[in-house]
């Protein structure tokens, strides 16, 4: 983080891609989907984020963890228009549970 233009997300995306590390990378998709969950509170800052989803994701998977909830959120879980009724997580989805409780 040191260079000009590199902050926490892309820091995090080469320690966790590039050098194996365990590493939680937060971009918008993994910070909508998390909130979605319920993993972590809305309103929080994308540092917070990281640092609340490293107490409870065990390090060994946090970097395939990040990137299947970012791959996730491009996919299914877009920010407008989620597509909840093909999504395999909306049974634990506090936002599902709470848009469609009278489906």
């Amino acid at each position: 983080m040191k260079i000009k233009g590199i902050g926490r997300k892309t820091a995090n995306m080469v320690v966790g891609g590039a050098y194996g590390k365990p590493a939680i990378i937060v971009d918008t998709h993994l910070m909508r989907v998390s909130q979605r969950l319920g993993l972590v509170d809305e309103g929080l800052s994308p540092e917070e984020i990281e640092f609340k989803l490293k107490e409870i994701v065990p390090e060994e998977v946090q970097t395939k963890f990040s990137f299947a909830l970012i791959r996730h959120g491009k996919k299914v879980c877009h920010a407008k228009n989620p597509e909840c009724q093909i999504c395999d997580l909306k049974n634990l989805c506090r936002w599902y549970k709470a848009s469609f409780k009278y489906t």
